[in-house]
C-alpha cells in the first residue's frame, strides 16, 4: 500500500510504513515491557529510565 509520502533514508520509511501494516508498536522495551512505534522512541526510553537498573 503506498499513501504517496517520501522519505530520504530507508528506515524512516520502514517505520512509516507500520502505520499502514497495523502493527502499531512493534518496538518493546524488554525490561518494562512498554511498546513503542518508531525504535528510537525506545531507544530514548531505554536511557534514563533503565540506566540505573543496568549500573547497579
Amino acid at each position: 500500500m503506498e499513501c504517496g509520502k517520501t522519505f530520504s533514508r530507508p528506515t524512516t520509511l520502514k517505520e512509516h510504513q507500520y502505520i499502514h501494516s497495523g502493527e502499531k508498536k512493534p518496538f518493546s522495551c524488554d525490561q518494562c515491557g512498554s511498546r513503542f512505534s518508531i525504535s528510537s522512541s525506545l531507544k530514548t526510553h531505554q536511557s534514563p529510565i533503565h540506566v540505573t537498573s543496568v549500573i547497579r
